[in-house]
């Protein structure tokens, strides 16, 4: 529940203001709902919650190919200790 989670809240924020919307859908992965609130020019950020803890989840192209060539997707999640998000990407 948002209203009981302040670094939630402040997640849901910076994710409105990255989108420039009110309708957020999570990106539901290993059973942590992620709200996208920064982007690079490889990757995407996401920050979510989940038991009271804060994680970190980047999404982007890998080093490493397909059988075609393509770069194939690589996914990172890590949890955040503390409540210092640190850098997101840009907005």
């Amino acid at each position: 529940m948002v209203g009981s989670d302040s670094v939630l809240a402040e997640i849901i924020t910076q994710s409105m203001k990255f989108k420039n919307s009110t309708n957020l859908i999570p990106n539901i992965k290993s059973g942590i709902s992620f709200y996208a609130v920064g982007r690079n020019s490889s990757h995407e950020f996401y920050l979510g919650r989940k038991d009271g803890e804060t994680w970190r989840m980047s999404v982007g192209e890998s080093l490493k190919n397909d059988e075609e060539g393509f770069p194939l997707t690589d996914r990172h999640i890590s949890k955040i200790e503390g409540n210092n998000f640190g850098y997101c990407g840009h907005y």
